[in-house]
């Protein structure tokens, strides 16, 4: 949007986006240290589940929070090529998070359907679901940010130019033929991954 105007970005948007990080990763920091420390003597599949909820807040806080740092964005071009380590390592660490998150989510919401109305006590979903389904968050969430670290296509959102993510390069191109084509490829990639992962 922002790249179309030609024109930066209101400040008061990376303001909000680095309060609203910050409050994120103080408040998911309180909870997940709270769960760690004092709930190791009654842990359940709730606790378990919104100790890596947290933890994935925290870490997705922290990408928002050192975004408008790791964006190699000037004032003399807001089309400027982004292939460096701190955008990169900015793009990995939210989208690795970010999956994290949603499907931290998703599981709360199965562990309740289970509990609720399966009737299933914490011990066998434990040792019937939790361990697969956390295994299978883990590894589809590194995944989903190594595959695009490899393609090459983490580069700076063209919606608020202040964090980097899965996108079309250069920067704030329209024509189809202008654009690098990896970040269709990781797509699909991933969702291939998504679809195997769900049915094993």
């Amino acid at each position: 949007y922002y790249l179309a105007l030609k024109m930066s970005p209101p400040l008061y948007l990376k303001y909000f986006q680095v309060s609203s990080a910050f409050v994120s990763f103080i408040s998911s920091s309180i909870m997940a240290s709270s769960i760690a420390w004092f709930g190791s003597a009654e842990s359940t599949p709730y606790r378990r589940i919104i100790l890596g909820l947290s933890i994935s807040d925290i870490f997705r806080s922290l990408g928002l929070l050192f975004g408008p740092l790791a964006v190699p964005i000037t004032k003399v071009s807001l089309t400027v090529e982004n292939e460096v380590l701190s955008c990169r390592v900015n793009g990995l660490v939210l989208q690795v998070a970010t999956t994290a998150l949603a499907m931290h989510t998703v599981f709360l919401s199965v562990y309740y359907l289970f509990k609720l109305k399966y009737r299933m006590s914490n011990e066998s979903f434990k040792h019937r679901i939790e361990r697969r389904v956390r295994a299978f968050i883990v590894l589809f969430s590194l995944m989903s940010g190594i595959v695009p670290l490899v393609m090459n296509a983490y580069h700076i959102s063209s919606l608020t130019l202040s964090t980097c993510t899965i996108a079309n390069a250069p920067t704030g191109c329209w024509r189809e033929d202008d654009c690098d084509p990896a970040y269709r490829r990781v797509f699909r990639i991933l969702s291939y991954l998504l679809v195997v992962g769900v049915n094993v």
